[in-house]
């Protein structure tokens, strides 16, 4: 098993679209990051599934914070414990214009804890 896994090795990773995502598997790990960059207007909402599925609603903390969101509407760094989980994405869940860049990075352990 790999120690980590990136949506770097995908050829796409934009949202610039309602309801474009960006995902990554992430069986077997413990915790990922996910790192929004670009000029956007909308709303990115973080989700998460057990079973390949059902989408829910993912609990993410902003990088040097301790306060919880399940959305954005601006770039940044989020933490999130996937542990459990088979995928974890970023979904573009309102859109007005631009583009955001999204990378999801998965390892097998999550030393920060998890999410409440």
């Amino acid at each position: 098993m790999a120690d980590s896994l990136s949506t770097t090795d995908q050829p796409d990773i934009r949202l610039g679209a309602d309801e474009e995502t960006v995902e990554l598997s992430c069986a077997s790990m413990g915790g990922c990051a996910i790192q929004i960059t670009g000029t956007f207007s909308g709303t990115i909402t973080f989700e998460g599934t057990a079973d390949g599925g059902t989408w829910a609603a993912l609990r993410v903390c902003p990088i040097g914070t301790s306060v919880s969101a399940t959305t954005t509407t601006a770039a940044g760094i989020w933490f999130a414990c996937c542990v459990g989980l088979l995928k974890v994405r970023a979904r573009m869940s309102t859109y007005a214009s631009g583009d955001a860049l999204v990378v999801i990075r998965a390892v097998q352990s999550a030393p920060w804890g998890a999410i409440t």
